[in-house]
């Protein structure tokens, strides 16, 4: 599978270490490669946080329930205080009193993995949410052996969400029990509610990444006379890429698809 492959690239416990950065407790994680199957288990809520460092451009903030306790006069006993992603805070929020959450990913790693994202809605196990007729949601899909547990994790820029669908004595839910058919409709439900009448957000690409033609067969670079050429994102500079312009590049990726080492993404 790709994703073992990805990991094994990796490294497990270069991927373990760098999980902690999303908010994830990895003291019990196995460090085998059964990790790309989703063999380590983790509450809709941490998952939500997760996924909410994706949907933010990097940063993480942390999930909580409560945000603000009054007293029976109207006085407030406790407040959440408002950790805010924001590359420049005191611009994007003048006069307010605001604390700036922590980056923890780059905004080109950020950008390259909402583009994945976003495929998996596009032409993925995730393409029931096109229904929502959103240019800027992305998610994945889960489901484990059994299948026991399915799992739809996804966002927009404005909102994480994620849906999972088990039993509390860990049994089969059936058959014919699927991320993208069990859990995936509830996420369409909540999001077109939660999203009616919002703006779509388009993010913009940062610097440090440029779009490349790729030919579907071979995943080489190839030329706008391609007409079925897919769109990929690189970071850094393609091999074989032309000063000209992306469109017209012609000729062979760098291992992976990407310059520099495979920890750069993580």
């Amino acid at each position: 599978m790709v994703s073992i492959r990805v990991l094994q690239n990796i490294g497990v416990k270069n991927a373990i270490k760098s999980l902690e950065r999303f908010g994830f407790d990895t003291s019990k994680m196995q460090p085998n490669l059964s990790l790309a199957l989703g063999t380590h288990a983790f509450t809709p809520l941490t998952m939500a946080g997760a996924y909410s460092i994706l949907a933010n451009g990097g940063f993480q903030v942390q999930p909580f329930i409560v945000q603000r306790i009054g007293d029976s006069t109207g006085n407030t006993v406790y407040q959440q205080p408002a950790v805010v992603a924001c590359s420049d805070c005191a611009t994007e929020f003048p006069g307010q009193d605001v604390q700036p959450a922590n980056r923890v990913i780059d905004e080109q790693n950020a950008y390259i993995i909402d583009d994945m994202l976003k495929d998996v809605i596009r032409r993925g196990t995730g393409r029931p949410a096109l229904v929502l007729e959103r240019p800027d949601i992305a998610g994945k899909t889960g489901t484990t052996n059994g299948p026991t547990d399915v799992w739809f994790a996804g966002y927009n820029p404005a909102i994480a969400t994620t849906v999972w669908l088990g039993f509390d004595n860990n049994t089969p839910l059936g058959k014919r029990e699927y991320g993208g058919t069990a859990a995936l409709p509830i996420w369409i439900s909540f999001m077109r509610e939660a999203l009616a009448g919002k703006p779509v957000i388009e993010r913009t690409m940062p610097p440090g990444l440029r779009t490349m033609r790729i030919d579907p067969d071979t995943g080489q670079l190839t030329s706008s006379d391609r007409s079925d050429a897919i769109f990929e994102i690189f970071r850094g500079e393609p091999e074989g890429s032309s000063a000209a312009g992306s469109d017209s590049a012609v000729g062979t990726p760098p291992e992976n698809g990407l310059t520099g080492t495979s920890e750069d993404l993580f």
